[in-house]
């Protein structure tokens, strides 16, 4: 007895139209996505807005000089210092402060060009509140590698354009019956991609170790010598 053949396509499947419809908008959205996060003027476009003056809530979009680094969007801060309100940015571990009209920056001056005779008859801070008003304005005399945790290392790593182009690729395996190729694809690009951010992290390991230990400095502060 012959078997009773089955009509192609199965009625059940859903419409070929709506599929295809819903494949582009996922795809669409999942390259915005992406876009942003490789491309940080696509961010500001997206994400952002221009404004007239860079005050608190805002954010500035730092632009460095060739082979100085990459541009970055950084959160406008302000602290009141001595009853005065400082407004300033963070950008590539250097302080840069802002006006009051909020339209012109400038890098943190440091008292180390006034007169001869200013630093002759300078008597350190008087009080303990000065130390601190000058900690907040110059920050610590100290430069602090952070390391990052594997997690985060690894999902920046992930969701870079090559190997998001890799997923993809073998993702498309698994439209056929080589599913399980497809699986052993994705996981060595995550076994290969996890090696390059362990290595990452041991690089950025050894620079921290070749820094030299920190020495007690003698400074005179509220009329007296002392060691930080």
């Amino acid at each position: 007895m012959r078997a009773q053949e089955r009509p192609l396509p199965n009625p059940l499947l859903p419409d070929f139209w709506a599929v295809l419809f819903l494949a582009v908008i996922v795809i669409f959205n999942a390259l915005v996505w992406f876009i942003q996060r490789w491309s940080l003027k696509v961010r500001a476009k997206v994400q952002y807005q221009s404004a007239p003056c860079l005050s608190a809530g805002t954010f500035a979009y730092v632009t460095p000089l060739l082979h100085q680094g990459a541009a970055a969007i950084v959160p406008v801060e302000h602290v009141k210092i001595a009853g005065v309100t400082q407004r300033f940015f963070m950008f590539q571990r250097q302080k840069y402060e802002i006006d009051e009209s909020g339209t012109v920056v400038s890098e943190l001056m440091m008292p180390d060009k006034l007169a001869l005779k200013h630093y002759q008859h300078h008597t350190g801070f008087a009080s303990s509140d000065d130390i601190k008003h000058a900690v907040q304005r110059y920050g610590l005399n100290s430069l602090h590698i952070e390391l990052p945790s594997f997690k985060d290392a690894f999902v920046k790593q992930i969701l870079g354009p090559v190997p998001v182009f890799q997923f993809f690729c073998a993702s498309l395996w698994l439209l056929d019956e080589y599913w399980n190729y497809a699986l052993f694809q994705l996981f060595s690009i995550c076994m290969y991609e996890s090696s390059t951010v362990f290595g990452k992290i041991k690089n950025m390991q050894a620079l921290r170790g070749m820094s030299k230990s920190s020495i007690f400095v003698k400074v005179y502060r509220e009329k007296v010598h002392l060691y930080v």
